[in-house]
């Protein structure tokens, strides 16, 4: 709230948030009789709190703004953004595709698409130690790594050859696990896409890593086009900062086509 500086300020913000949470929706009129404030000092205050998300603007007058973190509306943006094109991979490989997110240094899955038949394989995206839990790890703390200039569980010396290939592979007795980003902007990572293909698939694992590539890459797109929530909100996505590894230069939404070319996560060596 950077137009409300100083302790006299935040007493005077403090008593509005007060007097709203006790009447309910209140207009400013009333507001700046009930606080004893002019009408230019309130409508300040009101003004700021309602651009913090903390109040918001009804048809009776201000009131207190559900709650929900800036973090939460982000994640649900992503998910409801990306689910189409999970389904778009589902369909054409049937195999089960996850979206992650690292939270507190924890993995936590924004959706999982698969059917009843495949409900043992989806429960490896959540089971300590399964290929395609690892490889979403891998990749979440790998760029991870970076956007927080170095901070976290892993070294830059096993992670920068992860984020150079854009893709982590981990093979387990019972299938493979391919995870790979979805970066939006320099030094931001959203999400991963993974999945996990049964042994009976392996020979197509290039194909499906391919297709998981064009996914990432139409998610990143969806996310970045000029009237996506996301891109009006900024990104301002997790962490944003750190250093840029060698050979790492996401570069925003390409206009059309699969991906290709070296450099990019979300491209096919």
């Amino acid at each position: 709230m950077a137009d409300m500086k100083g302790t006299r300020s935040l007493e005077k913000a403090v008593n509005i948030l007060h007097i709203v949470s006790e009447v309910g929706p209140v207009s400013i009129s009333d507001l700046s009789r009930r606080a004893e404030m002019p009408k230019t000092t309130v409508h300040r205050i009101i003004s700021c709190l309602h651009e913090e998300g903390i109040l918001q603007r009804t048809p009776s007058g201000y009131d207190i703004a559900p709650f929900q973190s800036r973090e939460k509306a982000l994640s649900d943006i992503v998910r409801d953004t990306a689910t189409p094109h999970l389904l778009e991979f589902y369909i054409a490989t049937t195999i089960p595709i996850g979206l992650a997110i690292q939270k507190s240094g924890t993995t936590r899955f924004l959706n999982l698409l698969y059917t009843a038949r495949q409900r043992t394989a989806a429960q490896e995206f959540t089971e300590s130690g399964a290929p395609v839990a690892e490889a979403t790890k891998s990749i979440l703390e790998s760029h991870g790594h970076f956007t927080r200039g170095g901070a976290g569980s892993v070294s830059g010396k096993s992670s920068l050859p992860i984020v150079q290939r854009g893709v982590a592979r981990v093979r387990g007795i019972r299938g493979t696990g391919i995870a790979v980003p979805v970066v939006i902007a320099r030094h931001q990572l959203v999400a991963s896409v993974s999945v996990t293909v049964p042994l009976a698939q392996h020979a197509s694992d290039d194909r499906i890593e391919h297709l998981l590539r064009v996914t990432s890459h139409n998610v990143r797109h969806a996310l970045t086009e000029p009237h996506s929530p996301v891109a009006r909100k900024q990104c301002g996505f997790w962490v944003v900062g750190g250093v840029s590894p060698p050979g790492w230069s996401p570069t925003g939404p390409k206009p059309s086509g699969p991906p290709s070319g070296p450099g990019d996560p979300d491209r096919r060596p």
